[in-house]
């Protein structure tokens, strides 16, 4: 009675028949929320097992590749995390030797960060075995190239926001 009940009180707010609402992990948010989930997960299997990093570090060293000139405090910004825990994965990458931190001449407080040639040679070579691991994911759909295109769309959508 209660779920009856529940369907008549959603007609009555929401005007749509009980049949086109759907649970959560039948959205379009949920099943990108998924598919992002998995292929983190892929990812960080490829890294660990292979090259002793973990998702979150190649991120990092994917930054610091792309914006040669990014500090610590950018980098926080960038992935939504904060400084003290930007500075402890720092470190742990300093300590395999894949990046340095390189004083800022005109600000003593202010580091760059940058690659070892051990870390660009790394990202490099990661970067290529993650690409090649989503081009085969993504090769299995039907219309690839248009799925890319509209997700591109999406994004352009949700950033004006």
């Amino acid at each position: 009675h209660i779920l009856f009940a529940n369907i008549k009180l959603t007609k009555v707010l929401f005007k749509t028949p009980y049949y086109t609402i759907m649970s959560f992990s039948q959205t379009l948010v949920y099943k990108i929320h998924k598919i992002t989930y998995i292929l983190d997960e892929s990812a960080t299997q490829i890294l660990t097992t292979g090259f002793g990093i973990s998702y979150d570090e190649f991120m990092i060293l994917n930054m610091i590749f792309n914006y040669p000139k990014i500090n610590q405090k950018a980098l926080a910004g960038i992935l939504r995390i904060g400084k003290s825990a930007v500075s402890q994965k720092l470190n742990k990458l300093e300590k395999k030797d894949l990046l340095i931190r390189v004083i800022n001449p005109d600000s003593k407080r202010d580091k760059t960060l940058k690659l070892t040639s051990k870390g660009e040679v790394l990202f490099q070579e990661t970067s290529q075995i993650l690409n090649q691991s989503s081009q085969d994911i993504f090769a299995k759909l039907s219309n690839s190239k248009e799925f890319e295109q509209e997700l591109d769309r999406l994004i352009q959508c949700l950033e004006k926001k």
